[in-house]
């Protein structure tokens, strides 16, 4: 017997990753802990380990199960019972297992030692210091703290978002998404993912964090339930996910048991700071639970506790941009929610969380308006769920008007750069809605924040209320700031229903009011409006409307406020666009476009509008529709109505392609639009100008080549060859591609941190490579990274497989035979080879490698039949002939030569063809030629005519 692992009656489904690396790690150190809260599976993947590994040890693998255990001085007698082991009076049982292990070579498997853990950790400690060939699994919610431990965090399984769902046949990529299959069609066979239930399944799989125990528990409930009914009902988790069998142990149960086993080994202090770290939610900081949490019984103590929670896998700890964030998993958030509310400090927990956040949101708010907008951006991004969770309880349980009047106004540009209309205007009209409000200007504020929100929506009317009656409010305390924000959303609502004399007014009152309080960025807000009201009356009044776009310009760019240079860049764009001035609109649209792009603002149309103009007028309506189409297609993205000007730009531009193109033509280039994404559109309309046109080749068929203009990259120019595969990777991809899919494609057998470091190697290597007259810190033409995806320009890129793949589309597209062919001959001349072929070694080539082979076979063979079409047989046959040479068992290509050769009288030829054929499909194949190729050998043979 080399080993007592317990027999599993279900099966393990996916970790093989993490199985692999946990091999890979028990090769190398003599004890790995697999660390996890309660439920994440350590105990299954221990024992798959275990499984996997039994043949790499002499002496065998053996099973050491500690959860009935409560003794810690029975720790060695439950190992030492594995092996019969007496008991000595001379000696400890820990001594006659140092002396019974010392010459072996085998795994010890210690399971569940959280209960344990000195004694567990002291056992471990004496076996390794004595035993040089005996290595140690443990399994346990906390590390041992033995020397020379490795601790492996077991990760939760693999869920989908339900919002963005792939395909129900991908569905099951996910491992969670397989667990709950699997498990549920062990209760009711056939059962599978399909359309009407993908989401359900999804939506069980994230809510219950991808733990395993909690899946399974979950499909425990099918088909009593279905799919649909447990996700609604996993609000009440608890009582839903408990086990029905008796042999399970006990701790396992229920999900309520594994976390109560977790919460019961817990000191005082932990478990006072566990109940209060349940009000956050989405995560948080060490600061947020200073502030928070950091009071009483735990205030001076805090770190250490957060610390050993993080060791008892019952905090998640994460790295943010450099900075740490913690965060609960769903389930143990709402165990520990349960507990806070049964507590008597539930009120003040969640008060200090309300002041936290809504202190954090106003701080915000004002450095959005500066030139550190992105990072507030970044920064509340990740606290939306506690802001949330702030709104929420003081709407319900704490009832502060004006506490939920300053979060509303807070968050209203966070809400607007968001595109988080309907939401926003929810909390918004709220707090409004509520009674007994004390500050005046917190009111008057909140009556005039969310205009924007409201136009969005769609709702002028109740905007111009809310600004009138928040301008009275303003008046009668003497606020000269509320007054200017009131008079300048009338103004810009006035603007949109073309009251340009109102909006005027409006404008000038406030920009009085603004350099009066020297308010520069908010001066050059109005300013910019007032440049629009100049701008739509027309022609006589662009001048005017210029001035005030320039001063605009230059007090955003004085604040540092990028949004606010991005809106004016674009305006004069539209001032350019409209006095004929094409190239200097585009330059405009382009830098507005960017900045946009970098503060990732959902408001793209206006730009987008004006170049779908620009291409009108320049001759190319097919563009300008698809251009107006991925415009249409932000506004319905992000739920949000358009603005007036935003709507006579497009329906402008659609009025007029549809006059040119024709409606099916119009309608091809519109849904192209609407479909594509959103930065290759943008990629396509920029490069309208004549001087941004392709100035770099990348060839990839038959060898890898770039070239800058008409002159070739070096070969010592690519400095390592995964430099070169990163650029055709981005190049065969198109789109932009997520960091995580260029580590998993191009550094596979790397680590996460030393594959990131390869990339960013290799990043700046290909930049120098391809631009290396680039200085540092200056923007690449041809890249560029966007969040956390990486791309190229393409625009700006040529490659011979997008011309490829293009000359077949049109030869699929074409009219007549002879431009069929036309196409067809250019896809062979493209062709020098297969793709990459230095590189055919690399997974992810493989499957465009394929594709593009068979789609020049293809070519070929059409080439042939296109060619013996127009009376040309022996072109014809070479073109066969080709074919045969690139992949010789391809029977068709066979059949249609031999028919050719046939017709121009070379029958013996023909035969010949035939046995050629026959010999080396029964050779490499072991088949005979099919029966139509049969066929077409015995009528060359009686010299019949062939059909």
């Amino acid at each position: 017997m080399t080993h007592n692992l317990p027999r599993q009656l279900t099966s393990f489904v996916g970790r093989e990753r993490e199985v692999a690396e946990v091999s890979r790690l028990l090769a190398s150190v003599p004890l790995v802990t697999l660390t996890g809260s309660g439920g994440s599976g350590k105990t299954r993947l221990a024992l798959r380990v275990a499984e996997d590994l039994v043949s790499q040890y002499p002496d065998g693998v053996w099973w050491v199960d500690l959860a009935g255990l409560s003794d810690p001085g029975l720790v060695p007698q439950a190992v030492a019972s594995l092996f019969a082991l007496p008991d000595s009076r001379d000696r400890s049982l820990t001594e006659t297992l140092i002396s019974f292990l010392s010459p072996k070579s085998l795994l010890l498997v210690l399971d569940t030692c959280e209960h344990l853990l000195a004694a567990c950790a002291r056992l471990a400690h004496d076996l390794l210091r004595n035993c040089r060939h005996l290595t140690i699994l443990a399994t346990s919610r906390e590390r041992l703290a033995v020397p020379g431990e490795v601790t492996f965090e077991v990760p939760v399984l693999s869920t989908p978002d339900p919002d963005r769902l792939p395909p129900p046949d991908h569905l099951a990529e996910y491992e969670s998404v397989q667990l709950f299959v699997e498990r549920a069609a062990a209760r009711q066979p056939g059962f599978q993912v399909t359309p009407s239930n993908a989401k359900a399944i999804a939506e069980v799989c994230r809510r219950l964090d991808g733990m395993p125990l909690a899946i399974e528990l979950a499909a425990t409930r099918y088909p009593a339930l279905s799919v649909d009914q447990i996700a609604a009902r996993l609000s009440e988790r608890f009582n839903l996910l408990k086990a029905n069998s008796a042999v399970t142990l006990p701790r396992h149960q229920t999900l309520l048991a594994a976390i109560d086993w977790s919460y019961g080994l817990l000191t005082d202090p932990e478990r006072i700071f566990f109940r209060r770290i349940s009000v956050f939610a989405g995560g948080f900081t060490l600061e947020a639970t200073e502030r928070v949490c950091g009071f009483s019984e735990v205030s001076d103590q805090l770190l250490d506790v957060l610390t050993h929670l993080v060791d008892k896998s019952l905090v998640v700890p994460q790295e943010q941009a450099g900075d740490a964030r913690y965060r609960l998993l769903d389930t143990i958030r709402d165990y520990g929610r349960d507990l806070l509310k049964e507590s008597p400090e539930h009120e003040e927990v969640h008060r200090r969380h309300r002041d936290f956040y809504l202190n954090l949101a106003e701080e915000a708010e004002r450095g959005f308006w500066s030139s550190s907008q992105q990072a507030w951006i970044d920064r509340m991004e990740p606290e939306y769920d506690n802001l949330r969770a702030a709104f929420e309880w003081t709407n319900e349980e704490d009832g502060s008007t004006d506490a939920l009047l300053r979060l509303a106004v807070a968050l209203s540009p966070f809400w607007d750069h968001r595109g988080r209309f309907a939401e926003g205007l929810q909390w918004t009209n709220e707090a409004l809605a509520r009674g007994g409000w004390t500050i005046a200007r917190a009111r008057a504020r909140a009556l005039v924040a969310p205009v924007y929100l409201e136009v969005r929506q769609g709702d002028w009317n109740r905007a111009m209320e809310r600004c009138q009656e928040g301008l009275a409010i303003a008046r009668d305390i003497g606020d000269k700031s509320v007054m200017a924000q009131a008079l300048h959303s009338m103004g810009m609502l006035a603007t949109e229903k073309g009251d340009f004399d109102l909006a005027a007014a409006c404008c000038e009152e406030a920009i009085g009011y603004r350099r009066e309080i020297g308010d520069r960025r908010s001066l050059a807000a109005t300013l910019n409006n007032l440049g629009e009201v100049m701008r739509l009356r027309g022609d006589p009044h662009l001048d005017r409307a210029s001035v005030f776009y320039e001063e605009s310009l230059a007090l955003f760019l004085e604040c540092g406020y990028k949004h606010g240079v991005a809106v004016a860049l674009n305006n004069l764009g539209h001032i350019a666009r409209e006095r004929g001035d094409y190239a200097r609109a585009i330059s405009y649209y382009e830098k507005s476009l960017t900045m946009l792009r970098e503060l990732r603002f959902w408001l793209l149309v206006e730009q987008l509008a004006g170049l779908a103009l620009i291409a009108l007028a320049v001759g190319q309506p097919d563009r300008a529709a698809k251009i107006a189409g991925a415009a249409e297609g932000v506004h319905e993205t992000f739920g949000a109505q358009p603005l007036v000007r935003e709507r006579a730009m497009i329906e402008s531009i659609v009025t007029r392609a549809r006059a040119e193109l024709g409606d099916a033509a119009f309608q091809t280039a519109w849904l192209a639009g609407r479909a594509g994404p959103i930065e290759l559109v943008i990629e396509d309309a920029l490069a309208l100008d004549p001087g941004r046109a392709p100035t770099l080749i990348v060839k990839m068929l038959g060898g890898f080549e770039v070239l800058r203009g008409p002159v070739a990259i070096p070969p010592t120019a690519w400095r390592r060859k995964r430099d070169r595969l990163l650029l055709a990777y981005l190049v065969i991809a198109g789109a932009p591609v997520p960091r995580e899919s260029l580590l998993d494609a191009l550094w596979p057998d790397l680590t996460p941190a030393s594959a990131g470091a390869s990339l960013n190697v290799s990043w700046s290597n290909l930049k120098k490579a391809i631009e290396p007259n680039l200085q540092e810190g200056q923007n690449s033409r041809y890249l560029f990274i966007e969040g956390t995806r990486y791309a190229i320009r393409r625009a700006l890129i040529a490659t011979d497989v997008r011309e490829f793949d293009g000359r077949v589309a049109a030869a699929e597209k074409a009219s007549t035979s002879d431009e069929r062919l036309a196409h067809l001959e250019a896809v062979v001349q493209l062709y020098r080879g297969d793709l990459l072929p230095d590189d055919a070694n690399e997974p992810w080539t493989v499957v465009e490698r394929e594709r593009l082979r068979s789609a020049h076979l293809n070519a070929l063979e059409q080439v042939a039949e296109g060619r013996a079409q127009q009376g040309r047989p022996r072109e014809a046959v070479d073109a066969l002939r080709l074919v045969l040479h690139l992949e010789p068992w391809r029977e068709e290509a066979y059949r249609s030569m031999m028919r050719l050769l046939a017709g121009m009288g070379r029958r013996s030829e023909a035969l010949r063809l035939y046995r050629q054929c026959e010999e080396l499909l029964r050779r490499e194949l072991s088949v005979s030629p099919g029966p139509e190729t049969a066929a077409v050998f015995e009528a060359i043979a009686a010299g019949r005519p062939i059909n």
